[in-house]
């Protein structure tokens, strides 16, 4: 499937025009709700659809089974391929089927396409209409600033809730429109970031839309993931260049798709450090030009056994990086090689 969804995107040939109709229906969808990186990712949605008039709506659904690679990465994503979820449950309550078409978990972020259907008349000309949405909003935020968000956009997150295990919660939820795939459903991407875990999230993520019923949630395994290359730190030995205070740093990871250090930073919402990569070939690398960028910040708490709040700083890239080409992580001038 994913190869009939890629010789497709090679065919897309359309007019300046078509393009400029396409990238003002999707360009109304972005608002500043949505969360880092997703915005970056638009010429490949415009790219679906495209392919979208090429396929038609029975081939994009086959394409957004295998498509959290294609929405979400870009270049050679073969290292990945192992670790998507394409056989997943659906949930329904009598008026909606929710379907997780893929996912992937690489251990921090959560990548996810998913579909929801109507299963009736009614059912579907308020889903494919908005009403349904808009009255959920209404529901929640009153009928004035409902009908306000709806009209400008950016009400996607909202639409969703995913629930962790005990302990753990998500640190942000980035979601946005995809093409409708048929006449009687609606799809959507989301980008999941899980930080200050209390534990490894082994039990499966689950995911419910909003103006489906209670109990209509969806199980996302998150039980296998791409290599990560975890360094543990446990010291004091950076010195902050703006007040020469000495940094407690927990650990380093680094995956084909992220890049995290943990530790106590001041100001630690708004304070990244220096970061460079060593790679085996000399070369020494930004993060902008391995392709990394800032994903999101985030103090977990509670306090660990030093008594101090750690702060985790994610990157995430669009491309996968080769881990076997990474001699070592230089983080503000400290350097700590990957083997």
């Amino acid at each position: 499937m994913r190869q009939e969804y890629n010789r497709a995107m090679d065919k897309v040939c359309l007019s300046d025009e078509a393009w400029e109709r396409m990238e003002r229906m999707l360009e109304g969808r972005q608002t500043q709700k949505r969360g880092p990186g997703l915005r970056k990712r638009w010429p490949v949605v415009l790219a679906a659809a495209a392919a979208a008039l090429l396929m038609g709506g029975t081939a994009l659904a086959m394409a957004y089974q295998t498509g959290v690679l294609d929405l979400f990465f870009q270049g050679d994503t073969s290292e990945l391929e192992p670790y998507v979820q394409t056989e997943l449950e659906h949930a329904e309550d009598g008026n909606y089927r929710l379907t997780v078409d893929s996912s992937l978990f690489d251990g921090e972020v959560l990548y996810v396409t998913a579909t929801v259907e109507g299963l009736n008349d009614q059912a579907t000309e308020q889903l494919m209409s908005g009403q349904v949405i808009l009255d959920y909003l209404q529901s929640k935020w009153g009928a004035e600033h409902g009908k306000e968000w709806m009209e400008r956009g950016g009400w996607e997150p909202d639409l969703f809730q995913v629930r962790l295990e005990r302990g753990n919660h998500v640190s942000t939820l980035a979601a946005d429109s995809l093409p409708n795939p048929s006449e009687r459903s609606r799809s959507w991407i989301l980008r999941v970031t899980l930080t200050g875990l209390d534990h490894p999230q082994t039990e499966p993520v689950t995911l419910r839309v909003n103006f489906m019923a209670e109990g209509s949630y969806v199980s996302i395994p998150v039980d296998q993931m791409p290599q990560v290359i975890q360094i543990p730190v446990q010291q004091e030995l950076l010195e902050d260049p703006s007040s020469g205070e000495l940094l407690y740093v927990d650990h380093l990871e680094l995956s084909p798709i992220r890049f995290t250090y943990e530790g106590r930073y001041p100001d630690a919402l708004q304070y990244k450090l220096p970061v460079t990569f060593r790679m085996k070939d000399g070369r020494v690398l930004t993060c902008e030009e391995l392709g990394l960028e800032l994903a999101v910040c985030d103090v977990p708490g509670p306090a660990d056994v030093r008594g101090r709040e750690l702060a985790e700083i994610v990157y995430t890239t669009s491309s996968t990086i080769d881990l076997t080409q990474v001699e070592s992580v230089i983080l503000s001038g400290t350097e700590f090689p990957l083997e």
